[in-house]
């Protein structure tokens, strides 16, 4: 059993440890040592970053109490060795405050609406709580609002092992039946949580806790937080997007949602427009247009509702194969193409090879992109 110094001593950075075991599993070295203020993948949350020796420790897993940390297979070291170990704090700290507002607003949802949190997801990136029932957008700033309350309160969090008989009288949520020793995390006058996680002492280092995000999950809800530094850039972000968008709409922050409104009306207006204007650009164009063997036609700007328009009509009147190609990018076309009479998946195997072309389909009808210069395409699909 490896000695789990992070539970003790969760603001250290520094440590020395002795290695009890060395074993090479899929071309990394795992290594075993007496004691550790690495946290491993446990409950959700990524494992601390760091080096052991000086050597960088890609992985922290625990097996059966036994922490394994993931070295480079060419890493020097031997059992019994003493060595110095180093966390990266920056990334603990900011995984204790995260790990903390989770507890808090998670204490809140319980209180107020015996949701049970169902499932969790920490890493330096995002966090995501999973509730087991739903919950307003009205709720959700409001809860909100409270744990930032609480936050500005600097209520102590309490991280301890309770006996037996405490525990036994204690009501406490877990998400699942734990053996051995209990650790308790209060956070005072709002939860008490079984983890095994590192925390920040009081709810004010926490710093801010922001909803970022949330979707309906499983009959429940999911939720998605952050808190500290990582709330601070979330809010720099919104406010550079907002402001940008006040400045593109000539608007005031408060007026943008209604400005994209009529925008998208707007579009939604145009794009009818065009659509009518193609239409009759394409039933004129096609009327010109004399039947043959094979018909094509290289277009820009067309959608692919105009595109399949104007095979459709193509393909009255072509004999073998009716083609309409959309130029998107550079020797780049979406396609589609049309036969009664010829084998057109044959065909699309023949354009994937000569024109890396990917898509699908079923006769009669085949479409999707390929890549080649116009005069080649037009050339080859002429001799089908």
């Amino acid at each position: 059993m490896t000695k789990k110094l992070y539970d003790d001593m969760p603001y250290e950075n520094r440590f020395e440890a002795k290695i009890v075991c060395i074993k090479e599993e899929k071309g990394k070295k795992l290594i075993e040592l007496d004691q550790t203020l690495f946290f491993p993948e446990e409950g959700g949350q990524s494992p601390d970053t760091g080096t052991l020796a000086g050597i960088p420790v890609e992985d922290v897993q625990i097996k059966e109490g036994i922490i394994w940390h993931t070295l480079p297979v060419d890493a020097d070291l031997k059992e019994g060795q003493c060595l110095q170990g180093e966390i990266d704090f920056a990334h603990r700290y900011d995984l204790m405050q995260h790990h903390s507002g989770e507890h808090l607003f998670s204490g809140l949802v319980y209180g107020k609406y015996g949701y049970n949190n169902v499932g969790f997801h920490l890493t330096e990136e995002i966090m995501t709580v999973d509730y087991s029932g739903p919950l307003t957008e009205e709720q959700l700033w409001e809860l909100e609002k409270e744990a930032n309350k609480i936050i500005w309160q600097n209520r102590p969090i309490i991280c301890e092992y309770p006996n037996k008989e405490v525990l036994d009288k204690t009501d406490y949520r877990s998400k699942k039946e734990i053996d051995g020793a209990i650790r308790l995390v209060t956070v005072t006058g709002v939860d008490v949580c079984a983890c095994c996680a590192p925390h920040v002492k009081t709810t004010g280092e926490v710093g801010v806790i922001t909803i970022t995000n949330w979707e309906n999950y499983k009959g429940g809800i999911r939720i998605t937080l952050c808190c500290g530094q990582r709330a601070v850039a979330y809010g720099q972000q919104n406010r550079s997007v907002i402001k940008e968008a006040m400045k593109t709409l000539s608007v005031k922050a408060e007026e943008v949602p209604e400005a994209i409104a009529r925008l998208k009306e707007e579009i939604a207006t145009l794009k009818t427009e065009k659509a009518e204007l193609l239409s009759e650009v394409i039933a004129g164009k096609v009327k010109e247009v004399e039947a043959a063997p094979v018909l094509l036609a290289f277009e820009k700007g067309y959608d692919a509702n105009a595109q399949r328009q104007l095979m459709n009509s193509l393909g009255e009147k072509a004999e073998r194969l009716a083609a309409v190609l959309v130029e998107t990018d550079t020797d780049t076309y979406r396609y589609m193409m049309a036969s009664e009479t010829i084998d057109v998946k044959a065909l699309q195997g023949n354009l994937k090879e000569m024109f890396a072309a990917k898509g699908g389909g079923k006769p009669p009808m085949i479409q999707g992109t390929l890549v080649g210069k116009k005069e080649e395409i037009a050339a080859f699909l002429k001799e089908v």
